[in-house]
């Protein structure tokens, strides 16, 4: 049976919940203000209601194996446990959300990868000639059906490297499934030379015909700074151009 001095202790520890709720309004309310505003109302009366069950529990279940023992002998130790066990709870559902969103990327990842290959770069050319070409002139081959585009730019090295060109009127054509096309890229020059960065971008948007179900856009880099997918852009070094496109 347990014990009315015990009672008394629970009691007095559930009464504090209104100090700590007051604290709770009081201190964690929704700011006002300034484009971040952070919500944390609630966090210390769920902190305090975890704590509150576990060591009504745990101190429940040590009155009744020492029935002897002093009440604040039971009790301290008892809030000691409920923390350590409330800490240990807190940190292993931490643990698992991790590796459950671990999984989780992992498992899209693994799904996004088979879009990888749906648009591939055969080969490419400048034209007439590197040093002052007008276009590019590519070679495309697609697995899916959908509506094609691409993009093409020059720069030199660095972030802040000069533009030497800029894909200029792309135009757009729908693609069938398994189809192997060339397609020539209009260019707007700043510059003329070639540049040691050249990048260009093929895309495949699903529409409401597309085969793959999703848009696919890949970026073949001569000098790639990104190798790793990461779900929406898929990435490949740029082969080297064809001397006669």
């Amino acid at each position: 049976m347990i014990s009315s001095p015990h009672v008394r202790v629970c009691i007095g520890l559930i009464l504090l919940l209104i100090p700590v709720a007051i604290a709770d309004v009081a201190m964690l309310r929704r700011g006002s203000g300034g484009w971040i505003s952070l919500d944390l109302s609630g966090l210390f009366i769920g902190a305090y209601l975890l704590f509150l069950v576990t060591h009504v529990i745990v101190s429940t279940i040590a009155v009744n194996i020492f029935s002897n023992a002093n009440m604040w002998m039971i009790h301290l130790p008892s809030a000691l446990v409920a923390i350590v066990l409330l800490s240990g709870g807190i940190y292993f559902y931490n643990e698992f959300q991790d590796q459950a969103s671990i999984a989780r990327y992992n498992e899209e990842r693994a799904k996004n990868k088979l879009f990888a290959n749906v648009i591939t770069l055969d080969s490419w050319g400048f034209s007439p000639n590197p040093d002052s070409a007008t276009d590019l002139s590519i070679s495309v081959t697609v697995s899916e059906s959908g509506r094609f585009a691409v993009g093409a730019a020059g720069r030199d090295e660095g972030d802040y490297g000069e533009w030497y060109f800029q894909s200029a009127n792309e135009e757009q054509r729908m693609v069938d499934k398994g189809e192997h096309f060339d397609f020539h890229i209009p260019l707007k020059r700043d510059r003329y030379g070639v540049p040691k960065n050249i990048e260009i971008t093929l895309y495949l948007f699903a529409d409401t015909t597309g085969t793959a179900g999703r848009n696919v856009i890949k970026i073949f880099q001569s000098a790639p700074v990104t190798t790793e997918d990461d779900g929406q852009y898929f990435y490949g070094v740029l082969p080297k151009p064809t001397e006669h496109p």
